[in-house]
């Protein structure tokens, strides 16, 4: 059984092959800033639970899962004189990361998701959370929750 593994590989290929991301990470939300090397935008991919339903009835798994995109904030030490677009970049910021978080929703959306053998179908999503200049390090971005449904070939049921 390796439908964990199969949905972290799954979000891994797919941020890797978006142009607009530059690292994918997997951790806790204070852990993210961790790692020094980190180049934005980053997507970081964390399944925080995996809720137990239908058992016995079918052979899949279900996987809550926390996506987060962050980019990180060009701080201009001027004083603010633009009240809507600041003086730095973090409506660029949100807008680039909502981007990309649509761009994987997107793809979630078809119907011939596979990856290893195991088909993932997206069954929900939360509404997207503006991020601002959270972290420590000034980072904007966005983050969403979703349940996603992962068949499993390879395992037996008794």
């Amino acid at each position: 059984m390796r439908s964990y593994l199969n949905v972290l590989q799954y979000f891994k290929n797919h941020f890797d092959n978006d142009e607009d991301v530059n690292t994918v990470t997997s951790a806790n939300a204070d852990e993210v800033t961790e790692y020094k090397q980190n180049i934005y935008p980053l997507a970081n991919v964390l399944i925080d639970s995996a809720p137990f339903s239908g058992l016995g009835t079918t052979a899949v798994s279900v996987f809550n899962v926390e996506l987060t995109l962050l980019d990180i904030r060009d701080n201009n030490p001027e004083p603010i004189t633009d009240k809507i677009y600041y003086n730095d970049n973090r409506q660029d910021n949100w807008n680039l990361t909502f981007a990309i978080l649509k761009r994987a929703i997107n793809t979630l959306l078809k119907s011939d998701i596979e990856i290893n053998g195991s088909s993932i179908e997206l069954t929900s999503a939360s509404d997207a959370t503006r991020i601002n200049g959270d972290f420590g390090e000034v980072l904007d971005g966005w983050v969403i929750n979703l349940t996603l449904t992962i068949e499993e070939t390879d395992s037996k049921l008794c």
